[in-house]
Formats: C-alpha cells, sequence, structure tokens
C-alpha cells in the first residue's frame, strides 16, 4: 500500500474490487426489477407500519404496540411519514439494507477466509430467493441480517484479528441494531458467545478483553430505550418480549421441526448449491475430528467453528422452538450457508484441476452458473405469484378511508392492514357472537369488513345477512375479473 493510501483505495484498484462491483450492480439491477411488483402488505409488515404512522400522523387509532415487535423500523419510518415521505421511501430503506447485506457477505467472507469465498458468497446472495422476495417486503428479515453481518464483520475483525478496539464498540453496536430491528436476532448473541467460551483454546481470556466488556456496554445501551419502554408501558420486559410471558414456545415442534427444515433444505439452495454445501460441510468434519487440538488452540479453524455456530444455532431454535415452519425464520443462515458453498466449490476446484484446470474451471462455473439461474427463477415465480395478495385489502382500506371520518370505527379481522391503509381504528370480531355484539355496542363502528384473507367463524359471514336491515353490502372486490366471487366485501351500518 502506497504512503497514505487507505484500505478503500487499495481495494478499489484491485481486480477483486471490479468483481465486487459487479456483483453490487448486478444485486441492484435485479432488486430494481421487484421494487414495485407488490399491491399490498402483509400482517406483519402492516403491524410496524401503523407504529411508524402513528409516530410520523399522529393518528388517533386503537393501536396498542407489540412488545415483541422492536422499534427501530417503525421510528426510522415515521420520521421518514414525518417529513412528508410515503411508502416508496420506506420500501427504498428496505432496498439499502438488501444491497448492503450483499455487500457485507463479501467483508466477512473475506475477512474469514479470503477473497474468493467472500466474492462466491456474495455472489449468492445478491441472488438468493428467499432474500430477493422479503426485500420486496416492509418486514424486518433483510435489515437485521445486514446488522448482523456488519456486528459479524467487526466482531472478527476486533477480537480475531486484534484490529482497532473500536471494530468491538461498532459490533457491540450492530449486533444490537439487529435485535433492535428484529427480536429473534437475540438467539444471534447465542453464536458469540458460544464461539467465545468454547473456542480458540484462550477458555475464559476473553473476559480481560476490556474493549470486549466496552462493545458489550454499548450492546445494552442500545438496547435499553426500548426495554424501558415495555417495562414502564407493560411491565415484565424480558417476559414480554420474549414470548415467554404469553406461552409463546408451548406449542413448539420440537425434534418434530428439525425433518421439516431438512427436508425444504433443496428449496432454499436449489439442486446445484446444495451439492456445493454438501461438499462444503466438510469443513466441520475436519473441525470435530481435531476438537481436542482446538480447544488446545493448537487448531487454526476458529472460522470454521464459528462458522458451525451460527448455522446450527438458528437451525436448532426455530427447529425446537417455535410451533410451525417458515422458511424466512432460517434467513439468518444463508451468508454462512453460501460460505460453506463456496468453500466446497473451491474444494472441488483443487481436486479437479489436478486433472485438467480447465475443466475445472468449467465444471465449477457451470454448477454456479445454474445454481444462480435456478435462484433468480424461483426468486422471480414467488414475488410475482405473491404480487397480488392481499390487494383487496389495500383497496378496501383506501375506499373507507375516502367515505370516512378520522373517528369512525371498522371491525375487522385484518386488524393492521386496514390500520395502515384506511387510518381508522380497528376491532376484531373476537372469539364468540355474544361477546362481539357487546363490542358493537361499545365502540358503535361505521363499518363492517368480511373478506376470505383471513379465518372467519361461520356466525361473522352469517352476521349481516341475519341483520339485514342494520348491515348494507356498499362495496365488494374479487380474485380477478373473471372470478366474480366475491373474496371481500364492505358493510356499512344503516
Amino acid at each position: 500500500m502506497e504512503e497514505g493510501e487507505s484500505y478503500l483505495d487499495k481495494l478499489f484498484k484491485s481486480k477483486e474490487a471490479k468483481y465486487l462491483t459487479g456483483i453490487v450492480v448486478l444485486a441492484i439491477v435485479i432488486r430494481l426489477i421487484y421494487f414495485s411488483v407488490n399491491k399490498a402488505v402483509w400482517w406483519d409488515a402492516a403491524d410496524y407500519l401503523v407504529w411508524a404512522k402513528m409516530i410520523g400522523k399522529s393518528l388517533d387509532i386503537n393501536y396498542v404496540f407489540n412488545p415483541r415487535r422492536p422499534f427501530l423500523l417503525p421510528l426510522l419510518w415515521g420520521l421518514l411519514y414525518k417529513i412528508g415521505f410515503g411508502e416508496i421511501a420506506l420500501r427504498v430503506t428496505e432496498f439499502f439494507f438488501s444491497v448492503i447485506a450483499v455487500i457485507a457477505t463479501y467483508f466477512v467472507g473475506k475477512i474469514m477466509y479470503n477473497k474468493k469465498i467472500g466474492l462466491i458468497a456474495s455472489l449468492l446472495m445478491s441472488v438468493f430467493w428467499l432474500h430477493l422476495f422479503f426485500t420486496s417486503r416492509l418486514l424486518t428479515s433483510v435489515p437485521a441480517l445486514a446488522f448482523w453481518l456488519l456486528a459479524v464483520y467487526c466482531f472478527w475483525r476486533g477480537y480475531v484479528k486484534k484490529d482497532k478496539s473500536k471494530f468491538l464498540w461498532l459490533a457491540g453496536l450492530f449486533l444490537g441494531l439487529s435485535i433492535l430491528t428484529r427480536a429473534a436476532a437475540s438467539m444471534m448473541v447465542g453464536v458469540i458467545l458460544l464461539f467465545l467460551l468454547l473456542g480458540g483454546g484462550n477458555k475464559f481470556k476473553f473476559l480481560k478483553n476490556k474493549q470486549l466488556w466496552i462493545g458489550l456496554v454499548v450492546f445494552i445501551l442500545v438496547l435499553s430505550p426500548f426495554f424501558i419502554l415495555v417495562q414502564v408501558t407493560q411491565g415484565d420486559a424480558i417476559g414480554k418480549i420474549s414470548g415467554v410471558e404469553e406461552g409463546r414456545f408451548s406449542n413448539a415442534m420440537g425434534f418434530a421441526g428439525i425433518p421439516q427444515y431438512i427436508k425444504f433444505l433443496p428449496t432454499y439452495f436449489t439442486w446445484p448449491l446444495l451439492i456445493l454445501f454438501i461438499i462444503g460441510l466438510y469443513a466441520f468434519v475436519n473441525l470435530f475430528m481435531g476438537y481436542d487440538l482446538f480447544w488446545k488452540g493448537k487448531l487454526k479453524a476458529k472460522n470454521d467453528f464459528f462458522l458451525f455456530w451460527w448455522m446450527i444455532v438458528p437451525f436448532l431454535f426455530y427447529s425446537l422452538m417455535v410451533d410451525h415452519m417458515e422458511p424466512r425464520y432460517l434467513m439468518f443462515i444463508f451468508p454462512a450457508a453460501f460460505i460453506l458453498v463456496a468453500k466446497g466449490a473451491i474444494w472441488l476446484y483443487d481436486a479437479l484441476k489436478k486433472y485438467k484446470k480447465e475443466l475445472a474451471m468449467v465444471v465449477v462455473g457451470l454448477i454456479l452458473l445454474i445454481g444462480v439461474g435456478m435462484q433468480l427463477s424461483h426468486a422471480n415465480d414467488m414475488i410475482k405469484n405473491k404480487a397480488d395478495s392481499y390487494v383487496q385489502l389495500n383497496l378496501a382500506g383506501e375506499w373507507i378511508k375516502e367515505r370516512s371520518s378520522p373517528g369512525d370505527v371498522i371491525i375487522c379481522r385484518s386488524t393492521y392492514q386496514m390500520m395502515y391503509y384506511a387510518e381508522r381504528s380497528v376491532y376484531d370480531f373476537g372469539s364468540t357472537e355474544e361477546g362481539f355484539e357487546e363490542l358493537l355496542v361499545e365502540v358503535n363502528p361505521r363499518y363492517m369488513v368480511l373478506s376470505a384473507l383471513e379465518h372467519h367463524n361461520e356466525w361473522m359471514y352469517s352476521y349481516p345477512a341475519r341483520h339485514n336491515g342494520t348491515w348494507v353490502p356498499v362495496q365488494a372486490y374479487f380474485v380477478d375479473e373473471s372470478n366474480q366471487q366475491p373474496i371481500l366485501v364492505i358493510y356499512e351500518k344503516n
């Protein structure tokens, strides 16, 4: 490096910079293609978005924040609403974090292993169908993953590489921001703890690391406002944020969840990348065959050890502790998984080049190319198939907003989506008809919305017909023009 030349100056003079730039451009172009595809938001997204509108537009509605939903994104989005931006600006933030995750994957792969692994892993993150799908949604998984990757990079550079102390402070900052974005990211603290406690031959010497303690203080300070908010407003912050108080883990899948996620691995990876991933798993065989040496500090595989916990902690948490399987739950695993895919690709290349270098390049390049193509194809199908989901709630909410006053009340099972679009107080039907009729007296709703988009009890569907003089259908929405069976009907109180 020339005198006065920064790390970035050196990077952008190198060949790797050209490859990385190409990957980032690819990531940006793909994400721009799907930027405005989705026509409505989902339940979880609407929960955060209503909170954002409460902050930015000072809505006077019956929304109560969920203590399991941290406030970083609602605060950011609320500030954007406050200064006059709309939903497009909010989608730009999701786009930004998605691209940051692609770039951060490269730097994590590079600092833990080498440039080639970083580039391959970053390329795969740029086209990963699950990441692309949720980039086009206003949800927390993509931003939380970006913060986690930044935390890993800073932790590795500060603790393992023993670079400047500020990196451990930044690791605490980014890890806190990840959890402040998505509460489930708290499980990733376990990855770092297990690495510190079990790895590297230093036993408990990490407790003497002053900068690590400062990073912990930064981490606590970042999270403390949300814990204080929940404690002051609802009490038992730890119980409510974790979901333990409401029995969130009482119906967990247990060991039955493990095969569900294993069976889904071919869909996550697509078969070409799955082959390379399985080859890459060989690193873990070597790791644990020599673990006695690792504990004594003689095995130089700290990166493989960290990677193992990075993958196994989220996998076991969601397999054992959650009551249903959702593909997005394992998104945190995939930067690590793609690093393993990259290791598998390089191992295969090294094995084949002993016979013929050109053959090795063609075989490995073709596997990666087919894998990239299949990822993009699956992403395209998933995004476009779900593009119109819940659009009827969008249309219905905006229709009601135009024809109602701020004090009007709506009954609807899709409470958060209707709150978001109508900007009015929304109440659910409740579980019994008797309780529902008590609610009608209490809140005096102007509109009732029935749809096939959320589960309704039979008495809910039949209620307007049995009270025909009271509730009059005023608007209906259909699946499409060819299907004249209404999927959503708005009733107005007569």
